[in-house]
């Protein structure tokens, strides 16, 4: 398979290459996807340059932090439902999305309904994901973080304390009629 490779840290222009790599197979906990779409984002770019600190991975190694595709394959103890379905996910050890084929956990893989369009569809786990963090730690224990979207999984089981804060991004009332 193909697949953008940093073969030394640097600027992206000088240290990408678009390589003949095998193809990764799902361990314990995984999923393959078989990538459509994957984001290009600040810390990708950063770590290209090797100054990403928080996931370092030294080169040669594939960029990627997030992709959408298609579910093809599950390792043990993975639902197989799973395949066929079209998800986001970001992949094992946060690397590796710049390829036709990535594996990531089944934990950070997710559903993305057919009728969300490009490049949103492609572009809304991280934000979703650092927001919800940002939001759980400035929160803390007394909040319930509950989207506004339908999913699968709740993203915070901790109930909230009414009388000290309400939930966050939960629907509101429904939409009126305009007069």
């Amino acid at each position: 398979m193909r697949a953008w490779r940093a073969v030394e840290h640097g600027a992206p222009r000088d240290v990408l290459r678009l390589d003949e790599v095998d193809e990764p197979t799902p361990e314990p906990g995984e999923v393959q996807i078989r990538v459509d779409a994957v984001t290009l984002n600040f810390n990708d770019i950063d770590g290209i340059h090797g100054r990403y600190r928080t996931v370092p991975v030294p080169a040669p190694y594939i960029p990627g932090m997030e992709v959408l595709g298609t579910a093809v394959a599950v390792g043990n103890g993975v639902d197989r439902s799973l395949l066929g379905t079209r998800v986001v996910a970001i992949p094992s050890g946060a690397h590796g999305g710049y390829a036709e084929v990535a594996v990531a956990p089944a934990t950070m893989t997710f559903p993305m309904p057919e009728s969300v369009p490009l490049p949103g569809a492609a572009a809304v786990l991280m934000p979703f994901h650092l927001a919800a963090l940002s939001l759980l730690f400035v929160a803390g224990p007394l909040a319930e973080l509950r989207p506004s979207v339908t999913t699968t999984r709740p993203l915070h089981p901790r109930p909230c304390r009414p009388t000290c804060c309400r939930p966050l991004g939960a629907p509101g009332p429904e939409p009126r009629a305009p007069a």
